[in-house]
Order: C-alpha cells, then sequence, then structure tokens
C-alpha cells in the first residue's frame, strides 16, 4: 500500500516526492485555467468576509500553485542541512500565509463545484502539503498530511493520462534509499502536531478536515428513487471523497448477479487490492443519506 511505503520514508523523502508529483500534475491545473478564462474569477468569487482566514492573501492568481510550489522547494533547498529540514521549514512565516490563502476557497460551500475534479486534486494536495508542515502532521484520520498530498497527487496524474500506475509506482521506489529513523516520529511528539497556541487558527483548520454537515441531504422519496435507478437502470455512486483523501475508489452500485447491492473498493494509485462486499437496502440507504443530492446529480441520478 502507498500508506505503508510513505510511512517508511524520511519527512524530507515524503516532501520531495510529493513536490515532484505536484509539480508533475502542475500542467493539468493550468490547463484549467488557459483554457477557461472565467476559472480564475471563478476561484475568487470563494473568497469572503466569511472564509476570510487572517493573514492570507485576498486574491488567488492561476499561477499560484506554480509560485507556492518553487516557493515550498526552495525552502526546503535552504533547510537541507538540518537534521530534521521540515521542522526548521516551520518557522518560515510565508508558508502560513499560503495555506491561509488556501484554506479560504476550501472553506466555501461551493468549492466542490467550482473546479472539475482533477484541478482541485492538485490544488488540495498542495493545501495538505503545506498543513503538514505548518500545522499538523496528521489529520483527525490520523494520516499524514504529506501521505495524502501524495496520494492526491498521484491520483490526478493518473486520472489525468499524464502518469500509469506503474509509473508512479517507479517513480516512488526512488527513494526507497531514504528511510525514515525513529527519531523523526519522536520530534513530531508535542511539537508539530497542532497549531494550539493560535485558536483561530487551529479552529478554522479543523472545519476543513472535520466532517461537514451534508448541505442539500436528499429525503427518504429521493434516496427510494435512487435505490431504484441503482437497481433498475444500472446507475451507480463514486465516493470521490474516499479518493481525495484516502486514495481508495469506492463505488456503490446494485449488482444484478448477485441480486445484491454492492460496494466495491480498489485502490485509486496502484490497484494492488480490489474488495468487495453486498449491502442490505438498509445499508446503502443508510449511506446515501449522507451525501448531498448534486452529487448523485453528477453521478448521473435524476433527482
Amino acid at each position: 500500500m502507498l500508506e505503508e511505503f510513505c510511512g517508511q520514508l524520511s519527512d524530507k523523502a515524503q516532501l520531495k516526492l510529493a513536490l515532484r508529483l505536484i509539480n508533475t500534475a502542475l500542467p493539468l491545473w493550468n490547463e484549467h485555467f488557459l483554457l477557461y478564462s472565467e476559472a480564475e474569477n471563478n476561484l475568487n468569487q470563494l473568497i469572503t468576509p466569511q472564509t476570510k482566514v487572517p493573514g492570507a492573501e485576498s486574491y488567488i492568481k492561476a499561477d499560484f500553485v506554480e509560485n507556492t510550489l518553487w516557493i515550498l522547494e526552495k525552502n526546503l533547498e535552504q533547510a537541507s542541512s538540518q537534521k530534521f529540514p521540515v521542522f526548521q521549514m516551520k518557522q518560515e512565516p510565508s508558508l502560513l500565509s499560503l495555506w491561509a490563502t488556501a484554506t479560504q476557497v476550501l472553506l466555501h460551500s461551493d468549492w466542490n463545484i467550482t473546479l472539475p475534479t482533477i484541478p482541485k486534486l492538485v490544488f488540495t494536495a498542495l493545501w495538505n502539503v503545506l498543513a503538514w508542515i505548518c500545522l499538523r502532521q496528521k489529520n483527525n484520520c490520523n494520516q499524514t498530511h504529506v501521505f495524502v498530498a501524495i496520494s492526491q497527487a498521484a491520483d490526478a496524474l493518473i486520472s489525468g493520462n499524464i502518469l500509469l500506475p506503474e509509473n508512479i509506482e517507479s517513480l516512488c521506489s526512488e527513494y526507497n534509499s531514504q528511510p525514515r529513523s525513529p527519531e523523526e516520529d519522536e520530534a513530531w511528539i508535542g511539537e508539530g502536531q497542532g497549531c494550539e497556541s493560535d485558536f483561530e487558527i487551529h479552529e478554522i483548520y479543523q472545519k476543513i478536515i472535520g466532517k461537514s454537515p451534508v448541505k442539500d441531504p436528499p429525503s427518504q422519496e429521493a434516496i427510494t428513487h435512487i435505490l431504484e435507478e441503482m437497481k433498475n437502470e444500472g446507475k451507480s455512486y463514486w465516493d470521490q471523497w474516499e479518493e481525495y483523501y484516502n486514495g481508495i475508489c469506492i463505488i456503490y452500485s446494485y449488482n444484478l448477479e448477485k441480486k445484491s447491492f454492492w460496494c466495491t473498493e480498489s485502490d485509486a494509485i496502484t490497484g494492488n487490492f480490489n474488495k468487495e462486499h453486498p449491502m442490505s437496502r438498509k445499508q446503502m440507504a443508510d449511506f446515501l443519506a449522507r451525501i448531498s443530492i448534486s452529487e448523485f446529480r453528477v453521478s448521473g441520478f435524476e433527482i
């Protein structure tokens, strides 16, 4: 598994891998803004008084990802001589400002529908790198932010037809010679686990990684209709957020052969596992109740 592999690498190696993957995926971000002249304005419409974060810039240009990558690489180069370069980078105030700037658009309820999937993956991968350096090692799911960044960037590269899963594996293997030392895990204890001293920043961070309430949950009637479309029309729901955050592709559908609702899980990055299991009608209905109507419509359901 990718997560296990990343956990065996030094912090420096993980950061270099994350930045390399995001850099490779950068054309996918740039292409969107070149093709759609309104894309930059649409993104900045998400920055409002309600989403404003202390220390953030008030506007995000199309070259924000590229410029931020350059700043991160420069900071890493300057800190490379240190025993724990990531902790040295934590002292750079401009990185927290970049995190705050990126965070503003993620706080808006329309973030999920403003950008297509692939550019979103590139942007959130960068956000996770910044969160890892500036705020916390791990998110609320006990996964390191840098692993999530690597997973998201790899997903963008595969989905954008830039690299194949085997290319990702080959690229990752180049960092095998940079193993993690026990001292690195000890260094994260207490220090770097969170920005607890700055309550406002910590509270904003929790809004991003915490579970958000469903904005437009389906009614019981809508759920029944979705179940019928799954069963009679072969429609399915792809859990895009599980793939964003954890690199696991999960599809919910109805299996005609088994005459049961069905859940299929696979590793979106390396494809090295595939699990399937049946779900009762009630189990599927309970899951669907946590999804917004707009997401079902994107998946092709007519509700």
